[in-house]
């Protein structure tokens, strides 16, 4: 009796798991070359001084140091990480959190 109860709650705690919806933190927009080099992508640079929030049009974005800078992409807030280059293929938005008052630069291009 005892064994067939047990059979039954694993069987509806794993239903119960399958039905449940995907967790994943955060999502990386998706970059189509992972091999992309700083060098061969031409930049502009962009100062900026104070908190804001700047709209952009799809292209490609990196920042060389640890800002607070979230990558505002399709519904999804990610903070940005140094290094990284971020190829966006629809317009995006980044919010720029300036908390010790230094001077931020960011690099981006358009597609």
């Amino acid at each position: 009796m005892y064994a067939i109860l047990l059979i039954v709650l694993i069987i509806t705690l794993l239903e119960i798991y399958n039905l449940m919806p995907e967790r994943n933190s955060e999502k990386i927009p998706e970059n189509d070359n992972e091999n992309i080099n700083e060098n061969d992508v031409k930049f502009n640079e962009y100062l900026v001084k104070t908190d804001t929030n700047v709209l952009h049009y799809a292209g490609k974005i990196l920042i060389k140091e640890n800002n607070n800078i979230i990558l505002k992409y399709n519904d999804e807030s990610i903070l940005m990480e140094k290094g990284i280059i971020y190829n966006l293929k629809d317009n995006f938005e980044i919010e720029i959190i300036n908390i010790d008052n230094n001077d931020i630069y960011y690099y981006y291009t358009s597609s």
